[in-house]
């Protein structure tokens, strides 16, 4: 029987060491895995920082884009409606108002060919002329809308 419980010693100390090894090899990767675990909680959080400032940098742009988009609108509805015998010199634009500088042969050549067309897409509108010596007049239209003609970026949500 000596061989038998020697035997059974060596077998039941072979599990107790085969089971200690393997609780002390589960806590070991179980600590790897934690200290893995917040590695990639804090990449995430990162990569959370850098998207959320990647879809402010799109939302910024996306308003521009509108913004500049309007602008040419305004513009190029403007331009439309120009005759040949108008020369415009400058345009401005602002959210309520369009500011047009130019030359034109006559006060009446003005309102006839430019001014009526303008009327009806603002709310007031008044130009003033300073005579040239050839006869011709230098020209600031003044227009004003109640409502926007361009969104103002900064209130676009």
């Amino acid at each position: 029987m000596g061989f038998l419980h020697f035997l059974s010693f060596v077998v039941i100390g072979g599990l107790v060491w085969f089971m200690h090894n393997a609780i002390k090899n589960t806590q070991d990767n179980a600590s790897s895995l934690t200290i893995q675990e917040r590695l990639y909680r804090h990449e995430i959080s990162r990569l959370q920082v850098k998207t959320d400032e990647t879809l402010k940098l799109i939302k910024e742009a996306k308003k521009r884009l509108n913004y500049n988009d309007d602008i040419r609108d305004v513009l190029q509805g403007l331009l439309n409606i120009v005759p040949d015998s108008i020369t415009i010199n400058s345009i401005e634009i602002d959210q309520q108002s369009v500011v047009v500088s130019g030359k034109t042969p006559s006060k009446e050549a003005f309102y006839f060919l430019f001014q009526n067309k303008l009327n009806p897409m603002f709310d007031y509108s008044r130009a003033e002329f300073f005579p040239l010596s050839d006869g011709w007049f230098n020209f600031v239209s003044t227009n004003f809308s109640n409502s926007l003609l361009i969104k103002n970026p900064e209130s676009i949500k």
